[in-house]
Order: C-alpha cells, then structure tokens, then sequence
C-alpha cells in the first residue's frame, strides 16, 4: 500500500491530481467514494481548477453583460479580461477565494466589477463569483 501512496504522490505533484484520486479510489473499492469523501481526509482540490471553473462560469453567462468601469463587455470577454489577470498576478494569490477579491472584484481604478443579468438586476461579481466557488466547494 506504501507504494500505492507514493505513485500517487508522484501523479499530484505532476498535476495528475484527479486521476491519481481517480485511481486511489478504484485501488481502495470505495463504492461511491468521490472528492468529498477524500476532502475530509485533508485533500483540497487544485485552487487553480478552482479558478478556471469561476472562469469558465462567467464565460458561460448567457445573456449577462459584465461591466468594467462602466463599459460593457460579453461574457466571453470578461472571461477573458479575468484569465489574463489571473495569468499576470497569479503569484499573489494562493487560493480561489484570493482571486475572487484580489482581482476578480474590481478594476485597478477602484471600480467593483458587475454582471448584469438579462432580467435586469445587477451584482457584484465578487458576490456571484463567492457563491459559486462556495458551490463548487461543496461539490
């Protein structure tokens, strides 16, 4: 079983994370075990493929108009905006939740970033984006 563990240090550290998990789980013959049930042994999901999901989610926001110091842009646009940050300043955040108020929350000049939705009400993102990473958090 040392060894079992050792591969699969190997498969994390060379970002194989969910198939390593993947394989533990068929090795352990824990019907049903998933990313939960390893959560609670001290396992985190990749904070990155956190913040691609928040990304991904925003760039999937159909009908919504994101609103940058109060110009609009589309979804994929925004997501985008928010990848490129990320790439550029990714060294200053350790976690999802970091992004989500470093630097998916407003623009340089101060200004918080929005989503309007098609029904008209308009969010924070950093709101939107706090209760979706909550979402994926909890699996």
């Amino acid at each position: 079983m040392k060894k079992v563990f050792y591969c699969l240090g190997i498969l994390i550290s060379l970002g194989y994370a969910p198939k390593a998990l993947a394989g533990l789980i068929s090795l352990t013959k824990a019907p049903g075990a998933g990313f939960e049930a390893l959560n609670r042994r001290g396992l985190k999901q990749d904070e990155s493929e956190k913040v691609s999901r928040l990304i991904a989610y925003v760039r999937n926001m159909q009908g919504a108009v994101f609103i940058r110091n109060g110009k609009e842009y589309t979804p994929a646009k925004a997501a985008d905006h928010l990848e490129k940050k990320y790439k550029k300043h990714r060294k200053k955040v350790d976690t999802a939740r970091q992004f989500v108020e470093k630097l998916a929350s407003e623009s340089s000049s101060g200004k918080p970033y929005l989503i309007r939705f098609s029904d008209g009400r308009t969010v924070d993102l950093a709101e939107l984006l706090d209760k979706e990473l909550d979402r994926i958090e909890k699996g």
